[in-house]
């Protein structure tokens, strides 16, 4: 029963099946996995709400408001089937999040679930880029793949494998996946003192960004993962303590190294017409950002849409007919899906909570550990507002830095309220 009352155990369950739904290799088998667990995740919830005591404050009955509301809204404008699911499981784990537990178990949930991204970041970006490679000289195999698989297989066992192929080809899926395991290798560069993840840490870093910048050329990830490396570690050097030498020299040498890099590669640049072509054209696509990719177009056509369907939204599919897939900012996605009752509620719950992890942040009675951690859910925030304007950041998907926000803002509030507590007490 262990699984069904250690919340600890249960966040990594969690985790580790994403984890493995983003490499997509599993089609039908993969719904099958994600259906064991919302159930398992509904099982939880119903286990523990009596035994765990969870947080009751004003915000939470808003983030409860805003989940029934939407799941009501995508129900109603029949976007259920593409998201219900999605949005269920949000609501699960954003609730399981609010969970009252120490301090310390807290940053041992994410420390496990940065180790876990960290391997996973790894394959991730050395199988995709081995696919890259391979795909080089034949553009259509990324396509013919999943189909090659299920011949392969339909040889050895009959039909029914045929369904349980499938391959992730989303680049800028891929490329959040890999720069959300950076970001958990940061912290586990300023939380973990062991060689062994301080190594594998390093490696994560060097094999995502690789991926990141040359081969899915994402621009929403590099301006994202680059705006929060430097608010965590500007941050992190003013709030580390004279005692704390070790962390703030680490501090110190991650933006020295970063103000060099960028220095020299804008130095190279200007003095090297080839690569400053490569870099315009391969990594920023700088045709494509005359026009910012369209997204002009794709929020104009989410905007005229949406008239009319302003108290529950419209199916997003209708975009996707139009125009594109999504409303490539995560503020027009919930007004598609949830309208402007959605979007209200969203707002105050994730602009409130910014608030909260700010003061957090200029509090000086926390110890010098809770001042780290609160210094990544602060930054962690920023970087998930930076990614929510050019894309939807996951609001409506089980996407992992959608995952990774549930607890970032439920440990937010839960630090300032145990510390507000102290206080009084």
């Amino acid at each position: 029963m262990k699984s069904l009352s250690d919340i600890h155990t249960f966040f990594l369950i969690t985790i580790g099946t994403i984890i493995i739904l983003n490499f997509s290799f599993l089609g039908f088998f993969g719904l099958i996995i994600y259906g064991l667990l919302i159930g398992y995740s509904l099982l939880f919830f119903a286990y523990n709400i009596r035994r765990q005591k969870m947080l009751q404050i004003p915000m939470l009955y808003v983030l409860i408001a805003y989940y029934l509301y939407f799941l009501l809204a995508v129900c109603i404008n029949g976007s259920v089937i593409v998201n219900g699911a999605a949005i269920l499981q949000l609501f699960l784990f954003s609730l399981i999040a609010f969970f009252v537990r120490d301090s310390k178990d807290l940053i041992k949930d994410i420390t496990a679930i940065a180790k876990m991204m960290i391997i996973a970041g790894i394959f991730m970006s050395l199988g995709s880029l081995l696919i890259a490679l391979l795909c080089h000289t034949n553009p259509d195999l990324i396509n013919d793949l999943p189909s090659k698989i299920g011949d392969f297989l339909v040889k050895v066992t009959g039909d029914f494998p045929r369904r349980l192929t499938g391959l992730n080809n989303n680049p800028n899926g891929t490329a959040e996946f890999c720069t959300v395991s950076t970001i958990m290798s940061i912290f586990i560069l300023t939380f973990e003192r062991k060689t062994k993840w301080v190594v594998l840490s390093l490696i994560n870093i060097i094999c995502s960004l690789n991926l990141i910048v040359l081969w899915t050329n994402s621009r929403t990830n590099m301006a994202a993962l680059f705006a929060f490396t430097m608010a965590y570690f500007i941050i992190f050097f003013f709030i580390s303590n004279n005692e704390n030498k070790s962390l703030k020299k680490i501090a110190i040498i991650i933006i020295t190294v970063v103000v060099i890099c960028t220095l020299i590669m804008t130095a190279i640049i200007l003095t090297s017409q080839t690569l400053r072509d490569f870099i315009l054209e391969r990594v920023l696509r700088s045709s494509s950002l005359k026009t910012a990719s369209g997204r002009d177009s794709v929020y104009r056509v989410a905007v005229e849409l949406g008239e009319g369907h302003r108290l529950f939204g419209y199916n997003i599919s209708e975009l996707a007919q139009r125009i594109a897939p999504h409303a490539h900012n995560m503020f027009l996605q919930l007004l598609s899906f949830a309208g402007v009752p959605g979007l209200v509620l969203f707002s105050i719950y994730f602009l409130y909570t910014s608030y909260v992890a700010i003061k957090n942040l200029l509090n000086k009675t926390f110890s010098q550990e809770i001042k780290n951690f609160n210094c990544f859910l602060a930054c962690y925030i920023f970087y998930f507002f930076v990614e929510g304007i050019p894309e939807t950041a996951g609001v409506d998907s089980m996407r992992m830095s959608s995952i990774l926000l549930q607890l970032v803002l439920a440990y937010t509030y839960i630090i300032y309220f145990q510390n507000k507590r102290e206080k009084n007490n």
